[in-house]
């Protein structure tokens, strides 16, 4: 007996889908939860470390001598951005959203970046209310 056997060659099978399925089957899947509009939910977090020392200056121009020279002062400081965009827009290109952006520091006070309202219509005109940067 040899030692190695000849084995048969495997059998081709081919499967035919109907296009129809192809395509159900290739589309990207698309996330709708009301059909009113689109909501988008993000956050920052910050953490600052600052330092600034007097100590060694290699000028000293103007400086007053009875001063100390030996200053050190440390700053920590962080923010929490938490932003909530929203929009929605009509059949006939019309646009209303808004966007909210309450912000928290490290020493716990409670702050707000941005606050708009804004409606428009697409790729024409828009008009925005109130506090935010241009």
């Amino acid at each position: 007996m040899p030692l190695c056997r000849r084995r048969k060659p495997a059998s081709l099978v081919k499967s035919v889908a109907p296009v129809a399925e192809s395509k159900k089957n290739i589309s990207v899947p698309e996330l709708k939860l009301s059909g009113y509009g689109d909501l988008k939910i993000y956050g920052d977090v910050e953490f600052n470390m600052d330092a600034e020392s007097k100590r060694g200056l290699l000028a000293m121009t103007n400086a007053d001598v009875g001063s100390d020279p030996t200053y050190d002062k440390w700053d920590l400081n962080g923010r929490i951005l938490l932003g909530f965009d929203g929009i929605h827009k009509t059949d006939n290109s019309y646009l209303a959203g808004f966007s909210v952006q309450p912000l928290a520091d490290i020493t716990g006070s409670m702050n707000l970046d941005n606050a708009v309202f804004f409606f428009s219509q697409e790729n024409d005109w828009q008009v925005k209310v109130g506090c935010f940067e241009a």
